[in-house]
């Protein structure tokens, strides 16, 4: 009964958003009325809420626009992509594979198992809704800091964010992206040790787009929003081409010509900016403005 494969394709019958009978799916997937329930409970545990019409059949109520690999390729700059539906976590999966991957290598999926942020905190997950997308980059300086190519690249990000419609967005140092004060997106680099002089990086987002039901009260909870609660659709598979693009523009100039490329007033955006912080060390504690 438990076959990976069958919950894709039954959400890929699902994703026109338009009634499906039992038959259907019994038919198209040769399995059983008891196989139905059962996977329809894994799909909802992925955050799906199907809709169960009495003596009809299912639906999703809405339309679903899943990714599409081909589309996305054909418009990268450079790389190889792999789309994966359901997966552990983007970052853990090039993570394992570095040995067989180029710079500029993409992963995204529709669902992640384990996600996580800075410090190993939980991400939140839900069938394709989100934005999932990890980028592998081998650069040539092992000695740089990745903590201002976070926040480089977050504010970067957040300027796509401003393109499509959305304001009032912040960048949190040094990887958090912020609307109306409420986390819309975050940014996580990883690093794989390596004997060289080279620095394998495995760089992360993940981005809330369309959270459903459970799924939206869970993100409400903990502080978080996405682009549908302002009123902003966006089609993932484009997205995902602008991040990438993106990321890769800037990885490049980054390898290239250093931090000091990048001090311009884009600095400005920092949602701390203007306010008290302090730095603390071992023996001390001060503040500064």
């Amino acid at each position: 009964m438990n076959n990976p494969i069958i919950p894709i394709k039954f959400i890929q019958i699902l994703s026109d958003g338009q009634l499906h009978s039992r038959e259907e799916f019994i038919h198209n997937l040769g399995i059983g009325l008891i196989d139905i329930y059962y996977y329809i409970q894994i799909l909802k545990q992925m955050g799906i809420n199907i809709l169960t019409i009495r003596d009809q059949g299912y639906c999703l109520g809405f339309a679903m626009y899943l990714l599409d690999e081909n589309i996305i390729q054909g418009e990268m700059t450079g790389g190889r992509l792999s789309v994966i539906p359901v997966i552990d976590s983007t970052n853990q999966y090039l993570l394992n594979s570095i040995s067989k991957l180029k710079t500029g290598d993409v992963c995204i999926a529709e669902y992640q198992s384990m996600g996580h942020g800075r410090r190993s905190r939980p991400w939140f997950s839900s069938f394709g809704s989100n934005l999932y997308l990890s980028i592998y980059w081998r650069l040539k300086n092992n000695l740089v800091s990745t903590t201002y190519l976070s926040l480089i690249i977050s504010l970067a990000i957040s300027d796509i964010f401003r393109k499509i419609g959305a304001s009032n967005i912040k960048v949190k140092w040094p990887n958090d992206i912020y609307l109306h004060n409420r986390k819309l997106a975050g940014v996580l680099i990883e690093i794989k040790n390596q004997p060289s002089q080279f620095l394998d990086l495995v760089i992360g987002i993940g981005i809330n787009l369309n959270m459903y039901d459970q799924a939206q009260e869970i993100m409400r909870k903990y502080g978080g929003i996405d682009l549908q609660s302002v009123g902003i659709n966006v089609d993932r598979n484009i997205l995902s081409v602008l991040i990438i693009n993106t990321m890769r523009n800037i990885l490049i100039q980054f390898e290239q010509y250093g931090l000091s490329s990048f001090i311009t007033p884009e600095i400005k955006k920092d949602s701390k900016i203007n306010h008290l912080v302090s730095l603390l060390n071992k023996t001390s504690k001060s503040k500064y403005n």
